[in-house]
């Protein structure tokens, strides 16, 4: 029919067609759309797991480290990633989004929702502390901390009080041992953490018992 105009669609044997103003059939185009988008189920010893999407051809990882700039980290065809280049201290925030590729046209699916992730420093342990009354000098003597992220030189922030919860202060100087006035009689409390510097900021392990 002539009153028939070109966005017209009709069904015939169950497929849509288009029909032309010259009266012209033509195949429709079928476009893929996800159901559903990623679900990060966890992410720790820096692997990021997240929950299957179906149709799914393979993931992508984004990190970020102040959830505002996210950059493309890696790809998986599973359900996990793993960041091999975390730095401990640094806190990390991932999303995942799922990809289908059909004949190289790509799908995507939403983000998931953000998961943050931290690896902390580990904690020191002070093996000993004793007054010399010859130096005036307390000798702290400090277990090495086990350090999970290479590369990266260890400090040590040794610091002391007269009151076992409140009032200590840091008597090491980039990580050497600096002064305190031990004049006064009394019991001394000293804890200690460490610390590794990354892009200019100190990163903080939790202190020792004290």
């Amino acid at each position: 029919s002539s009153d028939v105009c070109s966005s017209d669609l009709y069904k015939a044997t169950n497929n849509w067609k288009k029909i032309t103003e010259t009266g012209e059939y033509s195949e429709p185009k079928y476009f893929f759309i996800f159901s559903g988008k990623p679900v990060i189920s966890s992410v720790k010893n820096n692997v990021v797991t997240w929950k299957k999407v179906a149709k799914a051809t393979y993931y992508e990882v984004y990190r970020s480290t102040d959830k505002k700039n996210y950059e493309l980290v890696g790809t998986s065809s599973t359900v996990k990633y793993t960041d091999s280049e975390v730095v401990t201290g640094v806190t990390y925030y991932y999303k995942v989004r799922a990809v289908r590729d059909s004949n190289e046209t790509y799908v995507y699916s939403g983000n998931s929702a953000v998961k943050s992730y931290k690896k902390a420093l580990a904690t020191p342990t002070i093996a000993s502390a004793k007054y010399n009354s010859e130096t005036k000098q307390v000798e702290v003597a400090v277990k090495e901390a086990k350090e999970v992220s290479s590369g990266y030189e260890m400090f040590y922030e040794i610091q002391i009080s007269t009151k076992k919860t409140k009032g200590f202060k840091n008597v090491t100087v980039d990580g050497n041992m600096g002064t305190y006035d031990l004049t006064k009689k009394g019991t001394y409390y000293i804890r200690v953490r460490t610390y590794h510097v990354y892009e200019g900021k100190k990163y903080y392990s939790a202190y020792s018992k004290v």
